[in-house]
């Protein structure tokens, strides 16, 4: 059966939430550990969510990345995802496929994820996620492009089509108005992604009228489940030993970055773990305390 494709196009003037007290203008970087972005998908009956930010630096391939943190009520998360950002353009890179991951097209490198210097009549290949379960290469033309101005700030404002009347917008700074990583396409009669709220340095900069409906702009909430993990690792990278800080007792699983497990153990709250018998390379560690799991990756020289 051939399947059809269909997409929601926000209309952002009139989505935008204003907020009286905001300290700062808004950052034109998308990748800023100060943003936090909360989104998902609508279905008849409600809505599932993902909130997504950035950690720490991780050094990979001689380039600086951040890795991408995921959390959500309802799925486990999108894990070993490193992103970086130059000359207004977001690109990321993935180190293993775990089982709750989607695969990855082509097995490139590196993937383009936004590129804010398009203009009008421009073409690029932008790789994002499709529906819940896979990411792909689409090739886009750039419909449109203008300037919104949200809390005093200046920002592009680009619609992008393909085939199939599949169309995305982004705003600088904010990204994709369908959820960060994209989820601009979607299956006919299948649920709808939407953006529900993004933030800047704890204040709400923007919500959707869905998350206005469903009261569902749960930024501050979904962020202290993720700071409760508080999972530290160090030195990154390390030689002959890993130290470990958790918050409660967990189980770990040592990958390599074709998903292969190499070793688990039972974690007291401080920790080590001995990589002396594993080679130079970058490794993944998933943790679990038997509810949630996340997911961290560490350099061995």
């Amino acid at each position: 059966m051939k399947k059809t494709i269909k997409h929601i196009l926000l209309l952002v003037a009139l989505a935008v939430t204003a907020v009286t007290n905001l300290s700062a203008q808004i950052s034109k970087n998308i990748v800023d550990t100060t943003k936090v972005w909360y989104d998902g998908l609508i279905y008849p009956g409600g809505i599932s969510t993902f909130t997504f930010q950035f950690g720490k630096d991780t050094i990979y391939n001689n380039q600086t990345y951040k890795q991408l943190i995921s959390y959500s009520y309802y799925y486990d998360p999108i894990s070993n995802f490193l992103f970086r950002e130059d000359s207004n353009r977001v690109y990321f890179v993935h180190l293993g496929d775990n089982p709750w991951d989607p695969p990855l097209p082509n097995n490139q490198e590196e993937y383009l994820l936004y590129d804010f210097n398009l203009e009008v009549g421009d073409t690029v290949t932008i790789c994002g996620l499709i529906s819940t379960a896979w990411l792909a290469n689409i090739s886009y033309k750039v419909e449109s492009t203008d300037t919104v101005i949200i809390h005093d700030t200046p920002l592009k404002h680009l619609v992008l089509t393909a085939e199939h009347d599949v169309k995305m917008e982004w705003i600088e700074g904010i990204g994709c108005m369908s959820g960060l990583l994209h989820r601009e396409v979607i299956i006919a009669d299948g649920p709808t992604p939407e953006l529900f709220c993004f933030s800047q340095d704890g204040e709400v900069i923007y919500q959707s009228s869905t998350a206005e409906r469903y009261k569902e702009c749960f930024i501050e909430v979904a962020l202290d489940e993720i700071n409760n993990y508080n999972i530290n690792i160090f030195p990154n990278p390390t030689e002959n030993r890993v130290c470990i800080t958790i918050p409660r007792p967990m189980s770990v699983i040592v990958s390599n970055t074709e998903g292969r497990e190499l070793f688990r153990k039972n974690l007291n709250t401080k920790d080590t773990l001995d990589l002396t018998n594993l080679k130079s390379g970058v490794y993944i560690l998933t943790f679990s305390d038997g509810i949630k799991t996340f997911s961290k990756t560490f350099i061995k020289e």
